[in-house]
């Protein structure tokens, strides 16, 4: 997602959105839209309009990309809207690219390992037209170059712009990552052919915040006398592919920083940063390469160097990162005595603080148990076991705490219960109140949600009863109505509703088993009808038309052999014409 504050009131969005698959590429949707509103309207003559009018651009993308023979490859086709006022015009257009990652062989701190190279093709299209007029898209070719420095901490690139119709231009741009999840950017545009005057950007600045999941970019980009502009962009990265990209990544720093080591003979710091790699890649093999080659100098090792180290750990109260490089340490020489003292007393620091770290987070769940937080307090004081199990006091608390906790929940629950119960007898009593108005299907409605709600509330059973008997006491006036209007379809119809809704009513079953009995004598009569009218037909020499009478014949009276005799004979010779 990216945002662009421009000048003069222009605005401009984007959002993407890309799917990488195991064995099919990439695929990817983006959608952008610039707009500016407020600019004042003029007629033929130049005279100033009350009304004013707004711009804007959308283009919407569907993008493919790959990797081929080692090269990235990518496209994207675009439906382009453009609005002026009140008229549009609609354009298509293609971008193409490729990326190459070319090997330097670099392996110290300076060079990166590998050249990036790209080069891409932008708006390949017919133009769009407005009214009469077709203006074409901006065409453009660029190329580009971005390699790594400095144990991959910097990034420096080199673009080049050839839009046909226009002045080329050189963009150099650079990123520093100060810290894992801060960088420092800059850039720089140049115009072949800068006239005074020009609104380009020239130089531009921004930073970058986050990590491999989640990150924020920022540019400040000035434009001389029109003003500063401001582009934030959010990405949001998840999923498999992420998380081996990761760990391919992890690996390669920490490979990195190995190679690194080892090139300065700093073989612990080597021999650290491999066993990491070791950790996520038990079976990394030039892992365990690069360990034997440490293990075969380990006598180039200076120990005394590295406990000097140690010692200025300790003074600067780095625990963590002094207890690491000791364990490096006795890894190598199991037996130095002198290392294997600063471990023990590594230890005990670490038991000193992990004592008073403990005490402090008892207080502060304490605080929170004091002003009625028990949940936090609770998570503190389970800390407080994780640190110093032997705790009393912290153990005493949490089973308080979670007594408490156990009120609140069952006090919720029960709340919760009758907030149900006077739910439910709301839902009765609109279900009721329905009723009364003979909207039987809402007072159906309320009974069921309110039965949900509580299966045992009273009344609900007694009011369903009626319900029962108020809707089968309709449907049967209802088929009455169709009884006396000589409907015999529709009669049978609402009173079988009614037999559904009021299984144990004679009333209803003597009057739907008359009225079937009639309708089904009506019908045979009808069917007697159809299959004389299609006995003339076929006689006639027209056995399309039998066939269709005899088919609405044997609707009405199913079990009418002679009419079924008749119908199968029809077809079979119509088939045989066919």
């Amino acid at each position: 997602l990216m945002h662009m504050n421009w000048f003069e009131g222009i605005n401009y969005q984007f959002a993407s959105y890309v799917h990488p698959t195991a064995a099919y590429g990439a695929l990817g949707a983006g959608i952008s839209y610039l707009s500016t509103d407020g600019i004042p309207s003029y007629d033929n003559s130049g005279g100033r309009l009350d009304t004013t009018l707004s711009v804007s651009d959308l283009a919407f993308a569907l993008s493919y990309g790959r990797t081929i023979a080692s090269v990235d490859t990518g496209i994207s086709v675009k439906f382009i809207q453009e609005t002026l006022a009140d008229t549009s015009a609609v354009a298509y257009a293609a971008d193409a690219g490729i990326l190459y990652r070319l090997p330097t062989g670099g392996k110290g701190t300076f060079m990166g390992k590998e050249l990036k190279i790209a080069a891409v093709v932008q708006n390949i299209g017919p133009g769009v037209t407005f009214i009469e007029k077709q203006d074409p898209l901006p065409v453009n070719y660029k190329v580009g170059l971005a390699h790594n420095f400095l144990g991959e901490t910097l990034t420096l690139s080199l673009d080049a712009a050839f839009p046909p119709d226009g002045d080329s231009s050189v963009s150099a741009g650079a990123d520093y990552r100060i810290k894992e999840w801060v960088s420092l950017r800059a850039g720089y545009k140049h115009l072949s052919d800068r006239p005074s005057g020009d609104i380009q950007p020239g130089v531009m600045g921004g930073i970058g915040i986050g990590n491999e999941s989640v990150s924020v970019d920022y540019a400040f980009v000035p434009y001389a006398s029109f003003g500063s502009t401001h582009r934030i962009g959010l990405n949001y990265r998840f999923g498999r592919v992420l998380r081996q990209t990761m760990l391919r990544e992890n690996l390669d720093r920490h490979f990195s920083r190995a190679e690194r080591a080892m090139i300065k003979n700093d073989l612990v710091t080597a021999f650290r940063e491999l066993n990491n790699v070791l950790l996520v890649d038990p079976i990394n093999a030039k892992a365990r390469e690069y360990l034997a080659g440490i293990q075969k100098r380990v006598n180039d090792i200076k120990v005394e160097n590295y406990l000097g180290q140690v010692r200025a750990y300790l003074e600067a109260d780095k625990l963590v990162e002094a207890k690491e490089l000791i364990d490096n340490l006795l890894t190598l020489f199991p037996e130095h005595r002198e290392a294997k003292e600063f471990q023990i007393r590594i230890q005990s620091v670490f038991t000193e603080q992990k004592a008073g770290r403990a005490e402090s987070i008892f207080n502060q769940g304490m605080e929170f148990y004091e002003m009625k937080q028990f949940q936090d307090a609770a998570l503190l004081w389970e800390k407080v076991l994780m640190v110093s199990p032997e705790h009393a006091k912290a153990r005493e608390y949490l089973a308080l705490a979670r007594q408490e906790l156990k009120a609140i929940s069952e006090n919720a629950r029960r709340q919760e219960k009758e907030q149900k119960k006077k739910k439910a007898q709301q839902l009765l009593a609109d279900g009721q109140r329905y009723m009364k108005e003979r909207q039987w299907e809402k007072a159906r409605r309320s009974f069921e949600e309110s039965q949900k709600l509580d299966p045992a509330s009273e009344g609900l059973e007694k009011a369903l009863a009626e319900l029962a008997a108020r809707q089968s006491e309709d449907c049967f006036s209802r088929g009455q109505k169709h009884y006396d209007a000589k409907n015999l379809q529709g009669a049978v119809q609402q009173w079988e509703e009614a037999a559904r809704l009021a299984p144990s009513s004679e009333k209803i079953s003597e009057a739907l088993a008359k009225a079937k009995g009639e309708l089904k004598e009506a019908n045979r009569n009808k069917a007697d009808d159809y299959n004389r009218q299609a006995l003339k037909e076929y006689d006639s020499g027209a056995i399309r038309k039998a066939v269709e009478l005899w088919e609405k014949a044997a609707a009405l009276d199913p079990d009418n052999t002679k009419i079924r005799n008749s119908l199968n004979r029809a077809k079979d010779e119509l088939d045989k014409k066919k």
